[in-house]
């Protein structure tokens, strides 16, 4: 028995396809299909669907720059966050988007821009549950930068403030 996607299904795929770099528009139906439903390609009036579908495009665009991430293709996961970021500045996955993209560069060898990456994730998260994390990774930059006294403050940072969090251990 086949269904027919849901009313909240097109909107939500719908705002996917606007949104420049999400990537997720290969589970939208195609063109053809989306007109007939025309209430996709004018204003969407149902303000409690919107609210749903947006929060819905804010977890898939998130997931897919995360499994970017995961799958090795740092530079695709940091295109992917950072686009997160821009249409989603203020959200509860904003810092986790932001640790991610310093990871990214961490993986490839960037130090220097994961280490301003992970500055940022202290300065605008400072209440994060990344922070111990971004402050663990700054400091590993720093070390495989060269940079030893700069490495070993953060760390005993980690240990200081985050004693009984994983990374002071």
């Amino acid at each position: 028995r086949k269904t027919r996607p849901t009313k909240d299904f097109f909107v939500l795929c719908s705002l996917v396809s606007r949104m420049p770099g999400v990537g997720m528009t290969r589970l939208c139906p195609p063109p053809h299909v989306r007109r007939e439903f025309e209430f996709i390609q004018g204003d969407v009036r149902d303000k409690d669907l919107m609210r749903k579908a947006m929060e819905g495009v804010e977890i898939i665009s998130h997931q897919a720059a995360y499994q970017d991430y995961t799958q090795g293709n740092y530079d695709l996961a940091i295109q992917g966050f950072e686009e997160y970021l821009r249409n989603f500045p203020s959200t509860d996955l904003s810092d986790n988007a932001t640790y991610w993209i310093g990871e990214s560069y961490y993986r490839q060898g960037m130090f220097r821009r994961a280490i301003d990456q992970f500055s940022r994730v202290l300065e605008r998260f400072p209440r994060s549950d990344k922070v111990p994390s971004a402050l663990l990774k700054k400091g590993y930059g720093h070390l495989a930068l060269g940079e030893r006294e700069a490495g070993t403050a953060e760390l005993r940072r980690v240990v200081r403030d985050y004693p009984n969090n994983d990374e002071a251990n």
